[in-house]
């Protein structure tokens, strides 16, 4: 009679019949199920030695047997699970057991294991719904744009991040396709200058990043999008996660770098191109100057040489426009006289006019307020308009630069009118994009406008154009003008 000491509290149970009820039920224990109604399995008994059930029961180190009446002689036997499904053995338990022992039949049992097994699914689903539930919340905190596609394109997941982007509820989206989602076409992207990183992963295995390039008008955006490949057991990519982040606000900071340092470089260049040039400058008005003192004044070669002195004059003036537009202020203003700059710039591309045949008109107002910007960067916003206002009027015309106060007194207009042949309807929507331009190659970079307009707008001001362009029938009206409008600077007393 086998004795077992030091029995655990709680119900003390042995099981009758070691088939796969038995090992489903011992199961059970090792998954901590009947821990938490305190059973403890005391013994397996079975007549067949290969039985599923008592096998398990061997490798757990239970008692395992093929004659049940051994489990009478355990110490703590509270229970007897009887799991044949036989009526004799039940009936031959029932009339040999002790008498404080209890016994579960087969039909009890079952019942009794698919409670237990129900409660064991709520509880992996309450678990699994927490998770669920944790990382939903991480995912829709988490400020980049996250979507989870299938091999077919089909969005399965979304973040609120994407959502709000895209501007519609998220059950509109789950089952969609991406590429109609987030581009508006019919099949998937194929677009040499915007590739698609989740086709490539959904090919490699493996993830891919690239930066995308988005025109918005007059404005560019950025995105960092990035494909990473979910992978079944057998290394095969089942989904695909994409993130994107955008990166406008880094890649312009790096840009605005660049081209600083690319106009530093321009100015030193300027700097010293202007000091080469005044010494040649003063060489010929210094001999001006001595053969205009042996010249009869009236007189033919008199008048020649006045010409000279004057001209050079004019060169000597440039140059120290020139010098002043090219070197670096020593701080920053937040002001500026636009009557004044104005005329700077007019003083540097006069003689460019002249040779263009170009007539210049200038209606500046008086008593202008200053405006707020930076006098450097706004000579720059001058220099870019007046520059292309000349490369339309190829043939020669009229150059009218005009300057007013807004009718609320508030703002301060800069407006640039030439009789060009204007710009055409499919090009209005893209003139302030980086890099368009509609000169030839070589004739200009299509940075003017998209510098100028950024410059203008980081002063709380803006650009507005009217045209008509040589094939409308409004041939009067023919050219553009470009209106600066700008607020007028705060004073100190105000």
């Amino acid at each position: 009679m086998l004795k077992v000491e030091d029995v655990p509290n709680g119900i003390n149970a042995a099981i009758v019949g070691g088939g796969r009820a038995c090992k489903a039920l011992l199961e059970l224990l090792t998954g901590g199920v009947l821990r938490q109604v305190k059973m403890n399995i005391l013994g397996v008994a079975d007549i067949n030695e290969e039985a599923a059930g008592l096998k398990y029961a061997r490798e757990m180190g239970i008692f395992s047997t093929n004659d049940y009446k051994l489990f009478y002689g355990l110490n703590g036997l509270d229970l007897i699970i009887e799991l044949t499904g036989d009526n004799e053995v039940r009936k031959a338990i029932m009339e040999t057991k002790p008498s404080h022992v209890q016994l579960m039949d087969h039909i009890s049992a079952r019942l009794f294991w698919e409670i237990m097994e129900g409660e064991q699914k709520l509880k992996i689903q309450k678990e699994l719904a927490e998770i669920a539930n944790f990382l939903r919340v991480v995912i829709n905190g988490i400020r980049d744009q996250i979507m989870v596609v299938n091999r077919d394109y089909r969005i399965n997941e979304l973040n609120e991040a994407l959502v709000k982007r895209i501007g519609k509820p998220k059950h509109e989206l789950i089952g969609k396709y991406c590429y109609q989602v987030l581009h508006n076409v019919n099949k998937p992207c194929d677009m040499p200058d915007h590739p698609c990183p989740v086709q490539e992963t959904l090919k490699t295995g493996e993830p891919c990043e690239v930066l995308h390039t988005h025109f918005e008008g007059r404005k560019v955006r950025y995105s960092r999008v990035i494909a990473y490949p979910v992978l079944d057991d057998q290394g095969r990519v089942t989904q695909v996660i994409e993130m994107a982040r955008d990166i406008t606000k880094w890649k312009q900071s790096g840009d605005q770098m660049y081209n600083v340092q690319k106009l530093a470089s321009l100015g030193k260049l300027a700097s010293g191109m202007a000091h080469e040039l005044n010494n040649p400058v003063a060489v010929i008005l210094g001999f001006s100057d001595l053969l205009l003192e042996k010249m009869e004044p009236g007189s033919k070669n008199y008048e020649i040489l006045k010409t000279i002195e004057r001209q050079a004059l004019n060169c000597k003036r440039i140059v120290e426009y020139l010098l002043s537009f090219a070197r670096y202020p020593e701080k920053t203003e937040y002001s500026t006289n636009v009557n004044i700059y104005l005329e700077r710039v007019l003083s540097l591309v006069e003689d460019t006019l002249i040779a263009r045949k170009i007539i210049l008109e200038k209606n500046l107002a008086e008593d202008l307020p200053k405006v707020r910007g930076d006098s450097g960067h706004l000579q720059q916003v001058f220099m870019n308009l007046i520059i292309n206002a000349v490369a339309a009027m190829e043939g020669g015309g009229v150059l009218t630069i005009s300057t007013r106060r807004n009718d609320h007194g508030n703002r301060v207009e800069i407006l640039f009118k030439d009789t060009g042949h204007g710009i055409k309807r499919e090009y209005r929507d893209k003139i302030f994009d980086h890099f368009f331009t509609t000169r030839k190659v070589g004739e200009g970079t299509g940075l003017g406008l998209s510098v100028s307009y950024g410059i203008v707008t980081k002063y709380d001001g803006d650009i507005t154009f009217e045209t008509v362009a040589e094939e409308e029938k409004d041939q009067e009206r023919r050219g553009t003008t470009f209106t600066v409008s700008l607020p007028v600077a705060h004073t100190a007393s105000g």
